[in-house]
């Protein structure tokens, strides 16, 4: 009664305005909020089976996939050095015939082009000569071979024949070899030493088997010795430089998968260079398996990297990422609650995000009322 009466207002004064009432779910959160303080990484978030499902939480498996560690890279198709030969002008001359196309296919010892060439008609003569005091030579130090036998000669003499017997060989040695670099076959060359028999051209061929992929061989022009007529490459395995950016470069290593957007080709990478670029990047090398005709060396292309078969990384929903102070955090099920725990983010699209972290892969996280695990997580203050 004393209390009812306290409780009136004066007559003739306006009643007292209640406070104003909060909603109970709101403040049991900023009563919860309150309680746990400011959370970091590593914060425990108690939560009962009721208070989860009066906030609307839901939980998925962490679920373990090869995401991408880096995705839209830019890359460039280029041809493995081994698999790459330069046809030189093996003489000095003027184009005859040009037999091949540019990205005609050849094989090894094909002909890609004919040259005319005097020096070569020159360096043939020069090896009949050499050839001839060769044989000259031979005899004469046979010759004085049997007369030192004979006792008629002096050693000094017969030795000198040999010394020129062997000057000549050598020389001769030397004319068959650079005739064999210019091109000439062998039974070509035994009748240039022989009989004189020269040719004036000399057939260009291809040391592989593969595709003309340059071509500055054309009818009458004329090029100097060890100038490039033409380049072929074996285009039955090529290779992506790609340009990683270095906050994710420390995530690529030699054996993870390499996919090329808009193209069936993948490959692998082969070498992760240790060297950083002007732009900020680091090469990195992957080997394309069956490059199919899609692909052309010089082509640029975008390519994503994946993780390795092994690697601790996964890939969950975009909404089940917390983001504090531009840091990433998933919610992680434990008996007690909630667990904030801070990962790396990989890759993202709108859908998911690639992460990797202290997990070991059979965790469940949420993935529904993130917002209201971050309310709790950072306080009263953040819930308002």
């Amino acid at each position: 009664m004393i209390q009812s009466l306290c409780d009136r207002s004066p007559r003739g004064a306006p009643a007292a305005r209640s406070p104003k009432r909060v909603a109970p779910a709101r403040a049991w959160l900023i009563g919860l909020s309150l309680a746990l303080g400011t959370a970091s990484a590593g914060d425990l978030l108690p939560l009962s089976a009721d208070q989860r499902q009066a906030l609307g939480i839901q939980t998925g498996e962490l679920g373990r996939q090869a995401g991408a560690v880096a995705t839209g890279l830019p890359a460039r198709v280029t041809v493995p050095p081994t698999q790459v030969a330069v046809l030189a002008a093996p003489v000095t001359g003027v184009i005859h015939r040009v037999d091949k196309a540019h990205s005609d296919s050849v094989q090894a010892g094909e002909p890609i082009a004919t040259l005319t060439s005097a020096q070569l008609v020159e360096d043939q003569l020069s090896l009949f000569r050499a050839a001839s005091q060769h044989r000259l030579a031979a005899e004469n130090a046979a010759r004085d071979a049997h007369l030192l036998k004979e006792g008629i000669i002096a050693e000094t003499r017969y030795r000198t024949a040999r010394a020129e017997e062997q000057r000549a060989l050598a020389e001769v040695r030397a004319l068959r070899e650079r005739l064999r670099l210019s091109g000439l076959g062998a039974e070509e060359i035994r009748r240039a030493a022989e009989d004189a028999g020269v040719t004036e051209t000399v057939r260009v061929r291809s040391p592989l088997a593969g595709t003309i992929i340059e071509l500055e061989a054309v009818p009458g022009a004329r090029f100097e010795i060890g100038a490039p007529l033409a380049k072929v490459a074996d285009l039955s395995r090529l290779w992506l430089e790609v340009q990683v950016p270095v906050a994710q470069a420390g995530l690529v290593q030699v054996g993870q998968p390499v996919k090329i957007a808009g193209a069936s080709a993948s490959g692998t990478v082969v070498l992760v260079e240790a060297e950083i670029s002007g732009a900020e990047t680091v090469k990195v090398l992957a080997e394309v398996d069956a490059p199919g005709e899609r692909l052309r060396p010089g082509q640029a292309v975008e390519v994503w990297v994946g993780a390795a078969a092994d690697a601790r990384q996964w890939r969950v929903p975009a909404a089940a990422v917390a983001w504090q102070a531009g840091k990433p955090f998933l919610f992680v099920e434990v008996p007690e609650g909630f667990r904030a725990q801070a990962v790396t983010v990989l890759s993202q699209s709108a859908a998911t995000v690639g992460i990797t972290g202290e997990l070991k892969g059979d965790e469940r996280i949420a993935i529904r009322g993130i917002a209201a695990l971050k309310s709790i997580w950072l306080g009263a203050e953040a819930a308002e």
